[in-house]
């Protein structure tokens, strides 16, 4: 994928060639997948000695941080907030607290916070 077409607005609202005018407010979508894949190896593989329900529930928090990054590369990061708390009854703070948090480190590094 070309890194124009990677780029994710990190500006509230939805805005068309955000990455040609506000560059510095977009973070690039390539990077944080390979942060969702690392995230997730990381859950299954399970080092950390976790107990089946509570390596469930990283991994289950793993997959649907990267599922708030896809809606959120295809429309805005409130859209993917809303539809993460419509659909699944997470806010968006809980899901970052509850994935694995080297992931969250990189997660955070990727997005610029």
């Amino acid at each position: 994928m070309d890194v124009a077409d990677a780029r994710v607005s990190k500006l509230p609202a939805f805005l068309p060639e955000t990455d040609r005018f506000f560059p510095d407010n977009t973070f690039d979508m390539r990077r944080a997948l390979v942060v969702h894949a690392e995230g997730m190896e990381r859950a299954a593989k399970n080092a950390q000695g976790r107990a089946p329900r509570d390596k469930a529930y990283t991994l289950s928090a793993e997959l649907l941080l990267m599922q708030h990054t896809c809606h959120w590369y295809r429309r805005s990061k409130a859209i993917a907030s809303a539809r993460m708390l419509a659909r699944h009854q997470t806010p968006y703070p809980q899901l970052l607290a509850s994935v694995d948090p080297e992931t969250r480190q990189a997660y955070l590094a990727t997005i610029g916070r």
